[in-house]
């Protein structure tokens, strides 16, 4: 069971839930907003709108997400797909499998993009204007 924290010490870390011990620590080269974690991977998000995806067991960088233009505020993933929000005002969709590193598809909000949760092939949204949006992809 892993819990992962973001700081502004631009370090991503994995701890072990039980023991409370750090398994693993990862960089970014701006504050780290958002983290997302799952028993073998943890995504991050940061201010400099990059996405990280990186492989827990082996301690490596799997993929770089670029293609926001703001902070990265939020990310959620399943065993295919990994969804951001950002103050750019965008949702984007990304491929977790293999090297493809283009994103898939993007989703424009009036305001920056808060929070979301990822169901299935749908995106539900919350953004700075008040407005929740369901999206489906």
């Amino acid at each position: 069971d892993n819990l992962a924290s973001g700081s502004r010490d631009k370090s991503v870390k994995v701890w072990n839930f039980e023991t409370g011990k750090c398994r693993r620590t990862f960089r970014h080269r701006h504050v780290v907003q958002t983290v997302s974690v799952s028993d073998a991977l943890v995504i991050s998000g940061c201010e400099g709108g990059k996405v990280k995806v990186w492989d827990i067991e082996s301690a490596t960088l799997q993929k770089s997400l670029d293609g926001h233009h703001g902070a990265i505020t939020c990310v959620k993933f399943d065993a295919y797909h990994v969804i951001t929000g950002s103050t750019d005002c965008y949702a984007m969709a990304w491929s977790v499998i293999g090297s493809h590193k283009k994103c898939l598809q993007a989703f424009r909000h009036p305001k920056e993009v808060l929070c979301l949760e990822f169901l299935y092939c749908r995106v539900i949204t919350g953004s700075a204007d008040g407005k929740v949006s369901l999206l489906t992809f």
